[in-house]
């Protein structure tokens, strides 16, 4: 209710508001407020649709904390705002706690995250077609998604070699049998730090993604992963990954490497509370 947020508004010290493209968030930014110091903290990349951080957004708030790397997603808040933080989301990498790769046959590709179109691409199928491996997917959708997943696998007869694993809470068990780490996510994604290619990493699996989309900004080309240019790109650097053990151990040695100090969780809070302290102490 507007009288509540109104009254707690105005008792706070700071008020953070997570940013998100939806009517009720944007007619409440449009009332007037009491005096307040704000904090905007952006989950998405901002630079497509609906997701956008248009101008009248970015001038709004006295900070932002971006979860998309510098340089990628929208370059309005740095380009238009004066205290612009780029801090990846926190992910709890306690949840890897045991964590050990597992023997098992062949090679196998895996992805974690949401199935729907407005999160995996289109030609998923196009890609298992493309490549001879096992692929095991975890991640949540509704019914009607996973049928049409499953129609376009079962149409490029591919459906045997890919299990759907439905909604996990056990991520180190879900790691324990994949090889590489595939992210294909849709064109126009608004994906930014994802805490499932942050976890990837973290173990030391290779990834492959494809352009366009800000998470790419957290890869070091064939440094930490690859990135792909489109959907026949992205077979081939997949399929040259699986081909050979000895590139997929440097580039995950690489990954985890790196990923311990840019993804660690403590040391990224750290940077989110000295933020905090200095809107505190403006």
């Amino acid at each position: 209710e507007p009288a509540v947020v109104c009254e707690a508004v105005a008792a706070a010290d700071l008020v953070e508001v997570t940013v998100w493209n939806h009517p009720r968030l944007l007619d409440w930014l449009r009332q007037p407020w009491p005096a307040a110091r704000v904090l905007m903290r952006s989950a998405v990349a901002g630079d497509t649709l609906p997701q956008i951080l248009f101008p009248e957004l970015v001038d709004y708030p006295d900070a932002w904390l971006l979860s998309a790397p510098p340089g990628y997603g929208s370059s309005l808040p740095a380009e238009r705002h004066g205290r612009v933080r780029h801090i990846p989301s926190l992910a709890d990498m306690s949840r890897l706690d045991g964590w050990r790769p597992r023997p098992h046959t062949g090679c196998r590709v895996g992805y974690l995250g949401g199935l729907t179109a407005t999160k995996l691409h289109p030609a998923f199928a196009d890609i298992v077609a493309g490549v001879e491996a096992r692929f095991e997917l975890y991640g949540d959708c509704d019914p009607e998604t996973r049928e049409r997943l499953l129609a376009s696998l079962e149409q490029r007869r591919v459906a045997q070699r890919v299990r759907l694993n439905g909604h996990v809470e056990d991520l180190a068990e879900a790691y324990a049998e994949i090889d590489v780490f595939a992210y294909p996510l849709t064109p126009g994604s608004y994906a930014t730090s994802e805490k499932a290619l942050q976890e990837a990493l973290w173990i030391g699996l290779p990834a492959v993604l494809i352009e366009g989309t800000a998470a790419v900004g957290w890869i070091q080309p064939d440094v930490t992963g690859l990135i792909a240019r489109d959907i026949d790109d992205f077979v081939d650097r997949l399929n040259g990954l699986l081909q050979d053990p000895v590139w997929r151990r440097s580039l995950g040695a690489a990954a985890a490497e790196q990923a311990r100090w840019q993804f660690d969780p403590a040391r990224n809070a750290t940077h989110i509370h000295a933020l905090v302290q200095e809107l505190l102490g403006w």
